[in-house]
């Protein structure tokens, strides 16, 4: 059982019920048209690696559908699944990167942390390799700038020396 969030929230961001359920559906489709394609082609190597490449691909539909559910905490002390799996503890969050060129999630942004950490992934929410965090994908885009905006706020806020009011 997952623990709870520890903090009360600051912002959530959660994917949008239509964007999950597009995301599924072409994924789903293109699972059933490999399949559908697993079983016209001649031979029976390609037949079965299609056929298998077509059920992993509705498998995932299924796995990409249910992880979407859950949204993104934003707390006092990080980021955190709305199930309270850490995603980025505010000491480790170097930066956060929204510019054009980042590699991130469509609708979404990238943190850089100050250190590698174990890997993770929720497929359509987010994604971490080594010191990089993809945050978005199913998400409204609004939504996450706002959220990114104000983790930037808030981690600037953090390294602001005490008594800075500008």
């Amino acid at each position: 059982m997952a623990k709870p969030v520890p903090d009360a929230a600051i912002a959530l961001l959660k994917p949008t019920v239509g964007r999950r359920i597009a995301g599924a559906f072409f994924q789903g489709a293109l699972g059933v048209l490999i399949l559908g394609l697993g079983t016209t082609v001649a031979g029976l190597g390609p037949q079965i690696a299609l056929i298998a490449v077509g059920g992993v691909m509705l498998w995932q539909t299924l796995i990409l559908f249910r992880a979407t559910e859950v949204g993104i905490v934003l707390t006092e002390t990080g980021l955190y699944e709305e199930t309270g799996r850490e995603i980025a503890a505010f000491e480790a969050i170097g930066k956060v990167d929204r510019s054009f060129f980042a590699i991130k999630p469509s609708n979404g942004f990238l943190i850089v942390l100050k250190e590698p950490a174990p890997r993770g992934w929720r497929p359509g929410v987010w994604w971490r390799i080594g010191r990089r965090v993809g945050i978005g994908g199913t998400t409204n885009g609004r939504a996450a700038r706002e959220l990114a905006d104000i983790l930037a706020f808030k981690l600037e806020e953090q390294r602001a020396p005490p008594g800075d009011a500008g």
